[in-house]
């Protein structure tokens, strides 16, 4: 019997996989705009500065969700680019909407403002997820990027997690420890959900869905968004991203 999907922060070790994960939409799509495979070191270095999450089948990790800044001026330190890749034989089981679930909850405990998602066209499938979770077109770059042979026009969205004039002064996961040790957290899913999805940390863009809208990651969250980080919130606070 296959084993429930499980929701978890990465930690460094898990990266290997997670360039496994990764690679594929590198070196044989332009999903994301990164020509060369990160190196271990490179990919951990980004790990290091903003939250991921990963997802694991079977001991496996199949599937990551992380932010990266959206831009380097301090200025814009409150928004964060945000970017899902999982592998094609995970989709359709909803896990790409928890792995995004997650990650938002996480990273409006942790001050951030605005989300901010980079694709390129055509991809159909990755708009409608966006979509469904409340991102909307914020800006369309024409002939912007050249990859296996083409120009790619990419479309920006963005999501805004808080709406008040508030803020901390720096958000959480820029100020606080990196260093990642409790262990994997509880299935995150209580039941086997029916149905995944997948969308680049900072090779922008990057959202891994297949172009095909079918693969659309439209389904409901096995759990409401405030019950399903509980145990990644454990996790956060015990590595310094949360107080």
């Amino acid at each position: 019997m296959e084993e429930t999907p499980t929701l978890r922060l990465a930690n460094p070790d898990d990266v290997d996989a997670i360039l496994a994960v990764y690679a594929p939409y590198i070196t044989g799509t332009a999903v994301s705009f990164e020509l060369e495979v990160p190196t271990r070191e490179a990919f951990r270095e980004r790990m290091r500065s903003h939250s991921y999450v990963v997802c694991t089948l079977d001991g496996r990790v199949v599937g990551f969700a992380g932010a990266s800044a959206e831009r380097p001026q301090p200025a814009y330190r409150w928004n964060a680019e945000v970017s899902i890749y999982l592998e094609l034989s995970c989709c359709r089981r909803g896990i790409g909407t928890e792995m995004y679930r997650a990650l938002f909850e996480l990273l409006a405990m942790q001050g951030y403002r605005n989300l901010y998602a980079v694709i390129a066209l055509p991809n159909p499938g990755s708009l409608a997820m966006h979509q469904h979770l409340g991102f909307s077109p914020a800006g369309l770059h024409l002939r912007t990027g050249y990859k296996l042979g083409r120009w790619r026009n990419v479309q920006w969205l963005h999501k805004a997690l808080v709406e008040t004039e508030d803020v901390e002064e720096t958000p959480r996961s820029q100020s606080g420890s990196s260093t990642w040790t409790r262990p994997p957290s509880p299935a995150c899913f209580p039941t086997p959900p029916p149905a995944c999805a997948a969308p680049g940390p900072s090779g922008r863009p990057g959202v891994g869905f297949p172009d095909d809208p079918s693969s659309a990651d439209l389904q409901e969250p096995a759990r409401t968004s405030s019950e399903l980080p509980g145990s990644i919130r454990l996790e956060a606070v015990a590595a310094g991203l949360l107080t």
